[in-house]
């Protein structure tokens, strides 16, 4: 399913020889994925396990997808790549996935910016609602509308 085999599982070093070095480098970031509980849950408790706290807003693509295209069925990240065009070779791989996730997002920013500047300010009051800080990609995408 995702490509790794046990020789490169093998050669690949231990979490703890780069647990540091990934920290450093998403420590101030927004971290964003498609179901981000999952990923950020399973990075934040292996960082753990090494000494470091990962305390970064977390912004789902499924759920900024559910509100941003709510008459699509399904929201698995295959399926929204083949709905909207997104170039998604090798899922389930970390690199292709993340690629793909990525796009998706700025293709939902794109969303964003297209609407009515009034509609975007109503979906804000209740973006509280939402479970992760997904809000933070609607307020950065409304502060960027003209008036």
């Amino acid at each position: 399913l995702t490509g790794l085999t046990e020789k490169r599982l093998r050669r690949a070093p231990d979490f703890s020889q780069v647990a540091r070095e990934i920290y450093e480098l998403i420590e101030d970031a927004i971290f964003v994925a498609h179901n981000v509980k999952f990923d950020a849950n399973l990075l934040a408790e292996a960082l753990f396990w090494e000494g470091f706290e990962l305390v970064t807003p977390r912004v789902d693509t499924v759920e900024l997808a559910q509100v941003f295209f709510p008459t699509f069925e399904k929201y698995n990240l295959g399926i929204l790549c083949e709905q909207l065009d997104i170039p998604l070779k090798h899922a389930h791989t970390a690199l292709a996935d993340a690629s793909a996730t990525a796009t998706l997002f700025l293709k939902i920013q794109e969303k964003i910016q297209k609407l009515p500047k009034e509609l975007v300010e109503y979906l804000l009051k209740f973006s509280d609602s939402l479970i992760y800080e997904s809000r933070l990609a609607i307020e950065d995408a409304f502060n960027q509308m003209s008036d």
